[in-house]
């Protein structure tokens, strides 16, 4: 919104200032206007409606009154919030200042003290206020970088943003509003501008939202005719009506007739929504070498005219469709906006010129600054002022004349002037035609390019380039029927942090038919505004948590040396969740990038026939959900309070699953039986899927005792055949080692790994501090370092190498568990493919600290061992997987992806510390132990007195699952059906409560990943 300036006629008399004329919020006051009105200020200051009043005391403090019949006073009586606060910069200093003097005339509200004053424009409607900010005036040199204000009420008190400049937000009677960014004042963009209500229901709560949609400049789509009440109401109607249920299925064809194919299967199944992933529908996750638009001609012969004819096929069938889109990123090479010559509207951290001609310094460029333009700052996840910018933006990227160079090292010299050094063309696209930078003399313009995630190039927030970003956007999914708007990276457009919302609202304003939309954090775009509503909760409710992409659904994945292929228990974990929260939805997913269902994997992965029935069984029961929901234990006892390292995701303590009898379906519960140091909860990973608890035996250790929750029964078995690190046990044909799922092109996958995990490069191997093996070994490998020097680590771990031996002892004070994240690390170069076992000799002291070990950088494995023993002991870990199934620690997002065949780093120290803990352990030692795939001729389970016996050969990386009968089935890694074996049973029932259970094998004494599930019926009465 311009601001204009005018002549105001103004009156001064008796002592008090009005302002005769300005009663428009395009108008603005004189400077000594506001000074005048501000000498004038009243006691308090009164914004009113016909339900509430919000008032300023003389303190500037705010009290909220409701005009209801009871008429009670909202806020804290104690506590009103601080109203206004300031911080300001002078002279360097920065000091934060409440604004204790408030005052009004008219429509204007002045708030300020003697270093900067506020100005808005106020507008009291029947049943809400509008605070428009107009003008901030600063002296005597400070200057205001942000404003906020604070209100603490009752929770009928509700602040709307109204434009992308203010943040709201609200914790319990607490709302804050935020105008952050006035640090950077421009006619591009408002200054910020709130509504504050006072409703006392939700519905007229949302009356009003229809209100503020209709008539107070919030975005709203592009209808064609004008946009008021009726037509709004209606419109939010049939949005809610279309998107009641959002199941959805995540295809991942080869080609245009396996894309028909799976669309057909999903139509069958009841889908609602065809997602494809950006390495599907474009051919590339980040785009490189085409535009963020182009069509992938491989699964759509024609490009956008197959899509486009896609999307009809759908439609008729009342499916909609959804393209992954990396939020406005344009290629290093796309056509319209970087070759050739540069958009001069790209996201841009610095402009100069060249100082020395480029032929004679090629690899060290001098550029002179233009003024007001410096080397920015890199802060962690939020921009905090100018010349400021988040970690995944990339400023190493320059363009001089037409070219486009990477300097890796940057210095600004006592003269004013940067050296840029380490340089080398931008040569990631092969192709790109470039000109010799000796072709550019002295005074050629030089401009910082910013690159999110060193990807790509993206829009200037505050230029028309944004403007056709999102128009050609827009106008694709107009064309194509696209309802579902998914803008992963949406931080992207943070060059400018009030860029995510700027692109959002404009995105939003040119769609013309109904869409759902996701960020990668899983939340529905900024001022989508379908979604404010409260009657749109069953919407809500519906759609993915977590993101479609991040995996929401019922998981299929193959097998690999990454990790094991999904089961048949943890496929229940999402539809469960759904179940739970009154959701009609499920989708079908891989739970990994880049998360399609492909022909291939349905072919290839054994329970896909089985995936698929259950899928349709989930479908039918979600759909009748309404019957069951008066049965359904609450969130509260549903979900649990998990532990920060266990999953990013809730826990549940048991899982449900439908059984369908003819025409009837009822519900079953179940869960696995636990240890008493409980493994963890049922839950999930993001981008990863199922996280599942399981016991890890090994043959005749002396079992563990097990808690069985429900009545007694026979339980179901699965177990897991690992590897033995006995040395005599004979190593057989079958292998734990699948081979890589490789559906999914490994330039892709790189490319997105390198967004979604940032930029660290791996560490150097230094062959001082430990052994370098490339190649799998075949022996025991000591993986302690050679000379690591004794220090104090953070968390208060001290560490120190006596003959060899690792010394660590630390201390915690507080009243609360430390989680500690930095432990002693040294750099490996390894290969333990084959040697995945860590077996660790532990000095402990009972203190109840948990000692972990974490293999690889970026990617890692965790080992974990609880300190709850004194003396000494010998511990074999079989994998790092194991961590993901024990409370004490659990998975986490690093580790995702790992390859054990390349380990460069190692860490070692103290996990977590507990309340008031000293603790001292010595690692006597720890080694990398050689493992052997092996076959066993029977494996027995001892419960009590009773046993199950199953009868004939299993090898490691076979399933054994038991359901019942007198038979149980081998399945292969990938869950392929490889025979059925005899199963002797001998009062084979476990009882309920505590009970010890023993594994033992013959032929072999692998490591067993097992799961003894224990069923119970799960009552559902039907809602009235």
């Amino acid at each position: 919104m311009y601001l204009k300036y005018f002549h105001v006629l103004s009156v001064v008399s008796l002592g008090v200032f009005f302002v005769g004329s300005l009663s428009s919020a395009d108008e603005e006051l004189t400077n000594e206007q506001v000074e005048a009105l501000f000498r004038h200020s009243s006691q308090v200051v009164e914004l009113k409606t016909e339900f509430f009043s919000l008032e300023f005391d003389r303190e500037g403090r705010p009290t909220c009154t409701s005009k209801k019949k009871s008429g009670d006073n909202q806020l804290l009586s104690k506590n009103p919030g601080q109203g206004f606060v300031a911080s300001l910069t002078k002279d360097g200093e920065k000091t934060e200042s409440r604004l204790s003097k408030i005052a009004r005339q008219g429509n204007w509200l002045v708030a300020g003290n003697e270093s900067v004053k506020i100005v808005f424009f106020v507008q009291e409607k029947p049943n809400y206020i509008t605070l428009d900010l107009k003008q901030v005036i600063e002296r005597n040199g400070t200057r205001l970088s942000t404003l906020k204000m604070e209100v603490n009420c009752e929770n009928q008190f509700k602040v709307w943003p109204l434009d992308i400049m203010t943040q709201v937000g609200k914790t319990g009677i607490r709302n804050s509003i935020g105008w952050n960014w006035l640090w950077e004042k421009n006619k591009q963009n408002p200054l910020g501008k709130i509504a504050i209500s006072a409703a006392a229901s939700e519905t007229v709560e949302d009356d009003i939202l229809l209100q503020l949609w209709v008539h107070e400049g919030l975005p709203h789509p592009n209808v064609g005719h004008d946009w008021n009440e009726q037509t709004a109401r209606e419109w939010l109607v049939n949005w809610q009506q279309q998107f009641h249920d959002q199941s959805t299925m995540i295809i991942q064809p080869a080609n245009e007739s396996e894309l028909y194919a799976l669309a057909a299967m999903a139509i069958e199944l009841g889908i609602k929504k065809i997602y494809l992933h950006t390495d599907v529908w474009r051919g590339e996750y980040w785009p490189r070498k085409r535009s963020f638009l182009n069509v992938n001609k491989s699964v759509f012969q024609n490009g956008e005219a197959s899509l486009a004819k896609f999307a009809d096929y759908l439609h008729r069938h009342d499916v909609g469709i959804a393209l992954h889109m990396v939020s406005g990123a344009i290629a290093f090479n796309d056509p319209d906006y970087v070759a050739g010559t540069p958009n001069p509207d790209l996201a841009s951290f610095l402009n100069a010129e060249l100082v020395d001609n480029l032929e004679a310094h090629p690899n060290s460029i001098l550029i002179r600054p233009d003024k007001g333009s410096s080397l920015p700052e890199i802060v962690g996840r939020h921009v905090v002022g100018p010349h400021s910018y988040p970690f995944w933006m990339d400023v190493n990227c320059f363009q001089i004349g037409n070219q486009l160079v990477v300097a890796r090292n940057q210095r600004k010299r006592n003269d004013g002037l940067i050296e840029l050094n380490q340089i080398s063309p931008l040569s990631l696209v092969a192709n790109r035609q470039t000109d010799p930078l000796s072709n550019y003399p002295r005074g050629t313009r030089v401009r910082g390019l910013l690159r999110p995630y060193a990807q790509v190039f993206t829009a200037e927030v505050d230029s028309n380039l944004l403007d056709k970003i999102t128009k050609r956007y827009a106008e694709f999914c107009n064309r194509n029927h696209i309802n579902h708007l998914e803008c992963d990276a949406l931080e992207n457009h943070q060059s400018k942090p009030w860029g995510p919302n700027k692109f959002a609202w404009k995105l939003y304003e040119q769609i013309d038919h109904p869409c759902t939309s996701n960020t990668s954090s899983g939340k529905p775009l900024p001022f989508h505004i379908e979604y404010w509503f409260n009657s749109s909760k069953i919407v809500k409710q519906n759609r993915p948590q977590g993101g479609v992409a991040g995996g929401d659904g019922m998981s299929l994945l193959l097998a690999s040396a990454d990790r094991v292929a999904t089961g048949p228990y943890g496929r229940h974990v999402k539809p469960t969740i759904a179940f739970t929260r009154g959701s009609q939805s499920v989708n079908l997913i891989r739970p990994v990038p880049m998360f399609g269902i492909s022909k291939r994997l349905l072919v290839e992965h054994g329970l896909g026939n089985s995936h698929i029935n259950e899928f349709k069984r989930w479908k039918k029961l979600l759909t009748a959900n309404k019957f069951y929901l008066n049965e359904v234990p609450t969130r509260d006892n549903v979900y649990l309070v998990n532990h920060r390292m266990v999953s990013n995701h809730p826990a549940l303590d048991y899982l449900l699953r439908p059984n369908e009898n003819g025409e009837k379906l009822t519900l079953e519960r179940f869960d696995v039986m636990r240890t008493a140091n409980s493994p963890i909860k049922w839950s999930w990973g993001q981008e990863f899927g199922p996280l599942v608890p399981k016991t890890y035996f090994v043959s005749g250790d002396g079992g563990q005792e097990l808690n069985n929750p429900f009545p007694k029964q026979e339980p179901e078995v699965l177990i897991r055949v690992m590897s033995s690190f006995v040395p005599t046990d004979r190593t057989a044909l079958g292998k734990e080692f699948p081979q890589p799922d490789d559906q999914v092109d490994a330039e892709i996958k790189k490319q997105y790994r390198k967004g979604v995990e940032g930029l660290q490069a791996q560490p150097a191997y230094d062959s001082n501090l430990a052994i370098s093996n490339t190649k799998p070994i075949s022996a025991n490998i000591n993986l302690l370092p050679k000379n690591l020097k004794s220090s104090m680590l953070s968390e208060n771990q001290a560490l120190e190498m006596v003959d060899g031996k690792f010394i660590l002892s630390a201390e915690n004070a507080t009243q609360n568990i430390v989680h500690c994240l930095h432990r002693a690390s040294w750099p490996v170069n390894l290969n333990l493919l084959h040697a995945r076992g860590l077996e660790i000799a532990v000095t402990g002291d009972q203190s109840g600290a948990v000692f972990v070990v974490s293999l690889g950088h970026n990617n890692k494995r965790d080992y974990v061992i609880p300190i709850d023993f004194k003396g000494t002991r010998r511990f074999l870990i079989p994998s790092g997987e194991v961590a993901w199934s024990d409370e004490n620690w659990g998975w986490r997002k690093s580790a995702r992806h790992f390859d054990y065949s390349q380990v460069k780093k190692i860490e070692a120290g103290f996990g977590t510390l507990p309340p008031n803990c000293k603790a001292s352990i010595t690692i006597e030692s720890m080694q990398a132990v050689d493992e052997h795939s092996v076959e066993v001729n029977e494996l027995k389970i001892n419960v009590g007195d009773g046993s199950l016996t199953v009868k004939g050969p299993v090898q490691t990386g076979n399933y054994v699952w038991f359901t019942g009968g007198d038979r149980a089935t081998i399945f292969d890694s990938n869950w392929q059906k490889l025979r059925e074996l005899k199963v002797a049973k001998n009062d084979f029932l476990v009882l309920p409560g505590k009970q010890k259970i023993c594994l033992e094998t013959s032929g072999a004494s692998p490591y067993l990943e097992t799961q003894l599930i224990v069923t119970d019926h799960f009552s559902a009465p039907r809602k009235d």
